[in-house]
């Protein structure tokens, strides 16, 4: 039988979802992770403050946009957005972007 861990330090819920998360969901998860921690640098500041990757689904990911404002201006960019993405990645992780307007 496991026992329990007396730890009477607190630890911020997000530190316990990420390990739990971690085990949930494999590369795309790791990935996500490394994608949101590097997403200034790929699409700079401007684009990142109204923007946040949110989801991977095989080789596509989801990102939620402010407005349909920047919609419409990532669309244009969309390919130079998915050449730094995997730049970063060090591998083709993504093929596609889906913007979707939704909570940054």
């Amino acid at each position: 039988m496991k026992q329990k861990r007396n730890n009477s330090n607190p630890v911020h819920i997000g530190a316990i979802l990420t390990e739990v998360l971690k085990n949930c969901h494999s590369e795309s998860y790791a990935e996500l992770m490394h994608l949101r921690t590097s997403w200034e640098s790929i699409v700079g500041r401007g684009i990142a403050g109204n923007t946040k990757p949110v989801a991977f689904k095989g080789k596509l990911v989801f990102v939620n946009v402010l407005s349909s404002i920047w919609l419409q201006q990532l669309q244009f960019l969309k390919k130079d957005i998915i050449r730094n993405i995997n730049d970063t990645l060090g591998h083709n992780f993504v093929e596609d972007i889906k913007f979707n307007v939704g909570q940054v």
